[in-house]
């Protein structure tokens, strides 16, 4: 069985969503990557920050963030990306501040098709493909016209879907098409119940925010989970290596 990695969260142990202090407590308590919301800001460039709305004025550049990681070969970074069109740019970030080989990862707002069409991505980065994106474009293909264009994945899921149960052979199709590290996703109950069958399926997981060690434990005994994104560090690194110490 694959050793889960642990993901800080971008505002993880108290520290500022978005900040460098985040980044680099991550790295100190020993997260096996650190997670950045990256987004495309009009006159600066790459910047951490999960909302449009945030101020510029207060913003840490992505490449300011990079050249502390690339500090540290050994530790991944996760950039959860907020708009579509930036993991090119992102890349070639990463390649300009000297990340080493294997360190950058995606989640966020990346598709199954754009996996396809651009097979690049993949190859540069480990990418946490997104439940919501690839359910989102499962929709649409089956019913165009029938979810708004622009409308966020989450919305047209919840919102639209209705039960989940008939997309996942599909989603488990989707997840076998293109290449990924893991599929990513929060454990709520209306996905909780098909972790395992998607699992079985040989679809690796991610699992994000979890924070309460009951579901870190339930979690990382999952033969499938591949990672576990949380704000609480310290508690995920001391509650894998009690699974493994009683498990194995």
């Amino acid at each position: 069985m694959l050793r889960p990695t642990i993901t800080a969260h971008s505002g993880c142990e108290g520290t500022a969503d978005g900040s460098l202090e985040a980044v680099l407590r991550g790295i100190e308590l020993g997260a096996d990557l650190v997670e950045v919301d990256v987004r495309r800001v009009a006159g600066l460039g790459l910047m951490l920050a999960h909302d449009a709305s945030d101020d510029p004025a207060a913003l840490v550049t992505l490449e300011a963030a990079f050249r502390e990681i690339a500090k540290y070969p050994v530790v991944g970074v996760n950039c959860d990306l907020k708009q579509y069109g930036l993991a090119r740019d992102v890349i070639s970030l990463a390649e300009m501040c000297g990340l080493a080989e294997g360190q950058l990862a995606f989640s966020g707002s990346l598709t199954p098709r754009q996996l396809r069409d651009d097979p690049m991505i993949a190859r540069r980065g480990k990418v946490y493909l997104n439940v919501e994106e690839a359910l989102c474009e499962l929709y649409r293909e089956k019913t165009p016209g029938a979810a708004p264009l622009g409308a966020h994945p989450w919305d047209v899921v919840l919102g639209r879907m209705g039960s989940v149960e008939p997309w996942i052979e599909p989603l488990i199709e989707a997840c076998r098409s293109v290449s990924i590290r893991a599929l990513n996703l929060p454990p709520k109950p209306f996905l909780r119940r098909w972790l395992n069958r998607l699992g079985e399926a040989g679809v690796r997981l991610s699992a994000w925010t979890i924070n309460e060690p009951d579901a870190m434990r339930e979690l990382l005994r999952m033969p499938w989970l591949e990672n576990l994104t949380t704000r609480n560090v310290a508690l995920a690194l001391r509650v894998r290596a009690d699974v493994e110490k009683y498990d194995s």
